[in-house]
């Protein structure tokens, strides 16, 4: 017997050994499979957080967007009352008074609101929820 045939009949042997688990073997790469697609199909718990991240600033943007609208119509409706007050001939008193503090009250919010709201917008487009910024 030759070293070449002993390699032979190795390579059989192994095979003959490995051909009566073939079903374990089988089944096995089965779940290796199964188990690879499993972790690579389901999000991982950074990519939960990082989608979290963004959601949350998106929902800031839209808050704060929102917020400053509405108080630009308050704004509107408070100069259309200072204007009313004032076609009626209404100049001074406790009504223009009240009309003033509250135009400047919404000027600062309306200022607070735009700047919370392009915040909101500069890091939705920086990503800074990737954990690289």
């Amino acid at each position: 017997m030759t070293a070449a045939d002993t390699s032979q009949n190795g390579r059989k042997s192994l095979l003959g050994y490995l051909n009566d688990y073939k079903e374990y073997i089988a089944a096995l790469a089965v779940l290796a499979s199964a188990a690879a697609g499993f972790f690579t199909y389901f999000a991982s718990k950074a990519q939960l957080e990082e989608a979290r991240c963004y959601l949350y600033a998106n929902i800031k943007y839209v808050e704060n967007h929102q917020n400053h609208n509405n108080l630009s119509r308050l704004m509107l409706e408070n100069l259309n009352e200072q204007n009313a007050l004032r076609d009626r001939g209404i100049t001074t008193g406790p009504d223009v008074n009240r009309l003033k503090i509250a135009q400047n009250d919404i000027q600062t919010k309306i200022s607070k609101a735009a700047m919370a709201r392009d915040k909101a917008l500069e890091d939705m487009r920086a990503q800074s929820c990737d954990g690289e910024s």
